[in-house]
């Protein structure tokens, strides 16, 4: 078991430094127990890395996940997490490369060679052990460090790859600001002590921000992964309805991409901000970038009274931005509204 994982597995009720209990749970990550302040000070530097209200945990119906355990605030940090491997997109797909990605991983320390090898390999490519083995676990766990065309390179994050997909996502990754080689995690809403955690896959496929539930589940197949969140377990009327709203959202996303009438462009983006609003937590990870899209095409028409909503578009945009204070989220906003 890995250092990270150590935390998940404590015993129950008795200081984790002296042995000796009862003890206290720590407020933060509500796992690890302390007799009192002393032991927990001394313990402080070690404990301070692995404190997060998270602990993994195996699910019947399906592969481990993440879930809380305490109740986190909406915006409130959930996790942090460094990757222990990176790589440019291009040495996954040249068999040349693969041999020296695998020599890299053996160069790790012993503890992140058991995370690395802990991950889940990507399924259905023919590719078994050595080298190969390595690829599949890259190819499956492979997050990218920055915003695609900013950097190429992809980073392998331990403990976010215990994280589940879901389409209808509680929790935002982002890059640590001055770190690309460092994850955040918050919440995006309230997460309740003992639910799962869960993010989007799609990344920066905006693409899939409103796709259907059929191409949401072949997208997904590329990880072996079939989704069950809320959304895709919908049935009969309320899944029809769904599918009617996301394809509204997709139609509108068309218009607004080709109309070139600026007024008409405006109107059309704060018609679409409303029903990303109404579809509530469904669509809440599209907020910031709906947000900025309706703010820049009020300001472009040059028109007085546009402008003035544009305004209210970016008020409401701040507001967001202080709740999910995300570096991609602040950034979003940063690099088109000077303050």
């Amino acid at each position: 078991t890995s250092t990270r994982d150590n935390y998940c597995l404590l015993s129950m009720g008795q200081c984790r430094v002296c042995g000796i209990g009862p003890a206290k749970l720590c407020s933060g990550c509500g796992q690890a127990y302390y007799c009192g302040v002393k032991c927990q000070k001394s313990e402080r530097k070690v404990h301070r890395d692995q404190c997060y209200p998270v602990r993994v945990e195996q699910f019947e119906d399906r592969a481990r996940g993440m879930v809380a355990t305490r109740d986190i605030k909406q915006g409130q940090v959930v996790m942090q997490d460094y990757a222990i491997l990176t790589a440019d997109r291009e040495a996954l797909t040249e068999p040349d490369n693969w041999a020296s990605l695998a020599a890299a991983v053996a160069k790790l320390a012993r503890v992140d060679q058991d995370k690395f090898y802990g991950l889940q390999p990507r399924q259905g490519l023919g590719l078994v052990g050595g080298e190969l083995l390595t690829v599949q676990i890259f190819l499956n766990n492979g997050i990218a460090l920055a915003a695609p065309g900013i950097q190429s390179r992809l980073g392998v994050f331990p403990c976010l790859s215990m994280i589940n997909h879901s389409c209808s996502p509680n929790a935002k990754w982002s890059q640590v600001k001055g770190n690309v080689e460092m994850k955040e995690v918050r919440a995006v809403t309230m997460i309740a002590k003992g639910e799962e955690i869960t993010c989007s896959y799609f990344g920066d496929a905006q693409e899939m921000a409103f796709a259907s539930r059929i191409d949401r589940q072949r997208f997904l197949e590329s990880w072996s992964f079939e989704c069950i969140c809320q959304i895709c377990s919908l049935d009969g009327e309320m899944l029809q309805k769904n599918e009617r709203k996301r394809m509204e959202l997709r139609k509108i996303s068309e218009e607004i991409e080709f109309e070139q009438d600026k007024v008409r462009k405006a109107r059309l983006c704060l018609e679409k901000l409303d029903m990303v609003k109404k579809m509530g937590m469904e669509m809440i990870s599209e907020l910031s970038y709906t947000y900025q899209q309706a703010y820049m095409a009020g300001w472009l028409t040059e028109e007085d009274d546009w402008r003035m909503k544009a305004e209210l578009v970016r008020l409401n945009w701040r507001r967001w931005v202080r709740i999910l204070p995300l570096h991609s989220v602040r950034l979003q906003y940063s690099s088109v509204v000077a303050e």
